[in-house]
């Protein structure tokens, strides 16, 4: 179990330079003794309390001290949630429209495919963005159409939050692309 912080490639002046990443990063064993990697905070003192707290809970789940927590969501595959919110925003259809709901979730479905983001865990930022990234270059979308997808991937994991079905918002770091009006 470790906190560190990764290396990242920007652009400085126009040269790409290695620089390390604001936010610090963990390795450690969960449950099932897989090593898992967590994106963490900017603080080492947080980044560190909050990487021995769910190696703590791991350890205490395979040592059979307590129950395995499943009701957070990240035992459970992002279909099965993908599921459960389209089912949420039907609910709204009245106001919004059932075409807009199916269209919501065949756009996050392709991004989470292509992200190969199976479980809650697998949806980095860094995946979905570089998904919808692939999804634009290789179907030439304009950037308008880039942040339709953006959104509807930020609405599925803000209602992941609000449900507390995951601890962590993988899509907050994407940012909309700047699209000029003519």
């Amino acid at each position: 179990m470790k906190v560190f912080r990764i290396n990242k490639i920007r652009v400085v002046n126009g040269k790409r330079v290695m620089a390390p990443s604001k936010r610090y990063y963990g390795k450690f064993k969960d449950s099932n003794g897989a090593w898992q990697r967590a994106c963490l905070f900017t603080d080492k003192a947080s980044s560190l309390f909050e990487l021995q707290k769910r190696a703590r809970q791991a350890q205490q789940v395979q040592a059979g001290m307590v129950e395995a927590d499943t009701s957070n969501g990240l035992e459970t595959p992002l279909d099965e949630h993908l599921e459960s919110y389209a089912e949420a925003i039907e609910k709204r259809k009245e106001k919004i429209g059932s075409k807009w709901c199916e269209e919501q979730k065949e756009k996050i479905g392709k991004v989470l495919r292509q992200a190969k983001a199976v479980m809650p865990l697998d949806a980095t930022s860094a995946r979905i963005k570089g998904a919808i990234d692939k999804l634009a270059l290789s179907r030439q979308w304009s950037k308008r159409t880039s942040n339709h997808y953006i959104k509807a991937v930020k609405a599925f994991f803000a209602w992941m939050m609000a449900e507390s079905r995951i601890g962590f918002n993988p899509a907050l770091g994407i940012k909309t692309l700047e699209v000029k009006d003519c």
